[in-house]
C-alpha cells in the first residue's frame, strides 16, 4: 500500500458518536467513508499501542491498552472500513512518524509500516448522514 502525501487532511478523531443505519443509508454510508478514507491517515485521539482496539459509542476505549508514543501508535492509515448495525470496523497500517533533517531544518515524515490494527467502534442510533459518524 502506498503511502499518499495527503494525510494531514485525512486525520481525524476516531471518537465517534454515532450508530446503526437502515440497510440502505448503512450500505451508501460505508461506500462514502470508503471513499473518503480509503489510504488516509487517521489520528486516534490517545495513541494506544494495542493491536486489537474497541470503543464503544462515546468513544472509550473497552478493556485495557498500553498507551504508546504519538509518533508510532497514534496514526494509522485506514484500509478496510465496514460498517455494520452495530459497529464501525477499521482495519489498517500503523504510521510511524520520523524526524528528519532536511536542508539545515527539521521535518517529520510519515512511513506507514507492517503493523496491523484493528479499529472497532460500537454505533448506538441510527443516522443517515456520514457527517454524524465522524468529529
Amino acid at each position: 500500500m502506498k503511502y499518499q502525501k495527503r494525510w494531514p487532511v485525512g486525520l481525524i478523531s476516531l471518537t465517534l458518536f454515532c450508530t446503526v443505519a437502515r440497510a440502505d443509508d448503512g450500505r451508501l454510508i460505508e461506500k462514502q467513508l470508503r471513499k473518503t478514507y480509503d489510504n488516509y491517515a487517521l489520528s486516534l485521539k490517545i495513541p494506544y499501542a494495542s493491536e486489537n482496539l474497541h470503543f464503544d459509542s462515546k468513544g472509550q476505549l473497552v478493556g485495557i491498552s498500553p498507551v504508546g508514543a504519538w509518533t508510532t501508535s497514534g496514526i494509522l492509515q485506514a484500509g478496510k472500513i465496514v460498517l455494520k448495525p452495530n459497529v464501525l470496523q477499521i482495519n489498517g497500517k500503523r504510521i510511524l512518524v520520523a524526524l528528519r533533517a532536511s536542508q539545515g531544518s527539521s521535518i517529520l515524515v510519515p512511513i506507514v509500516t507492517a503493523r496491523s490494527v484493528h479499529i472497532s467502534i460500537e454505533l448506538e442510533s441510527t443516522t443517515s448522514n456520514i457527517d454524524q459518524l465522524i468529529t
